[in-house]
C-alpha cells in the first residue's frame, strides 16, 4: 500500500486515494484474507464500499447501516456507500422500496452516495427515479459521521481472527456478533466496532467494551495482552474457545430466565464455573453456571448476539446486557 501510494504521489501529489472493500466479516470473507480493514486503508482518504447485493436481497436494512459503522470505526475514515446499477439490483430480487431502505439506513449511519456500474444503461443516473430519489435521502437525510464522546460509547469488539478460524457455510458467526451491534442500536446506546488492528490505540475514557463472540485464543499473542490490560469494563460472550453442540432448552435461574440457545446458531451455552473463585454467577442452568462478573469483567456465557435475532424474547437479552454495562455501578460485588 505504501508503495502504491508513492506511485500515485509522484503523478499527483494532492490526489485522493479511495480504498474499495467490500463487507468482510461474512462467510467465505476469510478465505480471501480480505478482512484487513485497517492495513488496506492505511494509504486512503476514504473507504469507498461495494456492498455485496449479490447476498443482501432478504436481509435487514440495519445490516447496511452495521457494515458501514464496521468501516469507519476500524479504519477511522469517511465511507461512501456504493450502489450498483439499478438493472442487476434489480434482477436480484430488490425492490425499490427496500433500496430505498438502504439508502435510509446508510444515510443514517453516515456514509456519502456512490453510483457505480451503470455505463452499460441507456438511461442515465440522473434519469432513474431510484437513484432520484436516493439523492432525496442523502441531501435531506445525511449527517457527516463524527464519533460520539468516549464516555457515552461501547466499544463493540469483533475479532477477525475469529472469522479466519471458523470457515463456515452458514451466517451464525456473523450473527453472533453483529446481533449484539443491533441490540445496542436498539437500545440508543452508541457503539464503535474495532477489531484487534485498534487495540494498539489509547482506548481509555470509553464506557466499556462488548467483545461479541470474539474468544480470546485465536487472537495473536500480542493481541490477547493488549486485550487484557484494557483499563475498561469488560463484557464478552466467551473467554475461551467455546465446545460446540452445547444446548440449553430449559430457561435458566437467577437474573432473569432466558433461553440461551438457538437452532441458528451451533454454540450454546458454557460452563463458567472453571473461571474460579473470584467471579460469582448471576445465572445457573442445570449444572452450568452464566453471568459469571467481577469488579471491571463479565462473561455471558452464551451467543448473546444469536438469540438476540433469533429468540422471541429479545428484549430480556438486551436486559441482561445492558445489566452488565451498570455493572460496576449494580454494587453486585
Amino acid at each position: 500500500m505504501q508503495r502504491f501510494e508513492k506511485a500515485i504521489r509522484q503523478g499527483d501529489p494532492d490526489a485522493r486515494i479511495s480504498a474499495p472493500l467490500g463487507e468482510s466479516y461474512r462467510r467465505q470473507s476469510a478465505s480471501m484474507a480480505n478482512l484487513d480493514y485497517w492495513g488496506l486503508t492505511r494509504a486512503a482518504a476514504q473507504v469507498v464500499h461495494s456492498y455485496d447485493f449479490f447476498w443482501h436481497a432478504k436481509d435487514p436494512a440495519w445490516m447496511a447501516a452495521a457494515s458501514v459503522d464496521a468501516f469507519q470505526g476500524i479504519t477511522g475514515l469517511p465511507v461512501l456507500f456504493e450502489f450498483d446499477g439499478t438493472p442487476t439490483m434489480l434482477g436480484l430480487g430488490y425492490s425499490i422500496p427496500y433500496l430505498l431502505a438502504l439508502g435510509q439506513a446508510a444515510a443514517g449511519a453516515g456514509a456519502g452516495l456512490k453510483f457505480a456500474n451503470n455505463s452499460y444503461s441507456k438511461t442515465l443516473p440522473s434519469q432513474q427515479p431510484l437513484f432520484r430519489e436516493l439523492l432525496g435521502i442523502w441531501r435531506h437525510n445525511w449527517k457527516r459521521h463524527e464519533f460520539a464522546p468516549r464516555q457515552d460509547t461501547v466499544l463493540l469488539f469483533f475479532s477477525r481472527w475469529a472469522n479466519y478460524t471458523y470457515r463456515e457455510s452458514t451466517e451464525w458467526l456473523h450473527e453472533a456478533q453483529f446481533g449484539v451491534y443491533k441490540l445496542f442500536r436498539d437500545a440508543q446506546i452508541t457503539v464503535r466496532i474495532i477489531n484487534e488492528d485498534n487495540l494498539g490505540e489509547d482506548l481509555s475514557g470509553y464506557r466499556a467494551l462488548y467483545a461479541a463472540f470474539s474468544p480470546r485464543p485465536p487472537m495473536p499473542a500480542s493481541a490477547q495482552q493488549k486485550f487484557s490490560t484494557l483499563p475498561l469494563l469488560i463484557i464478552e460472550d466467551f473467554m475461551d474457545i467455546p465446545e460446540p453442540g452445547a444446548t440449553g432448552e430449559a430457561p435458566t435461574e437467577g437474573l432473569a430466565q432466558i433461553r440461551t440457545s438457538t437452532s441458528a446458531c451451533p454454540i450454546g451455552p458454557q460452563d463458567l464455573s472453571p473461571l474460579g473463585p473470584e467471579y460469582e454467577y448471576a445465572l445457573t442452568l442445570e449444572n452450568k453456571k452464566l453471568l459469571a462478573y467481577r469488579p471491571k469483567h463479565v462473561v455471558m456465557g452464551y451467543p448473546v448476539g444469536s438469540l438476540y435475532l433469533h429468540d422471541e424474547h429479545p428484549a430480556v437479552h438486551q436486559g441482561l446486557v445492558l445489566w452488565a454495562l451498570g455493572h460496576d455501578n449494580n454494587n453486585t460485588h
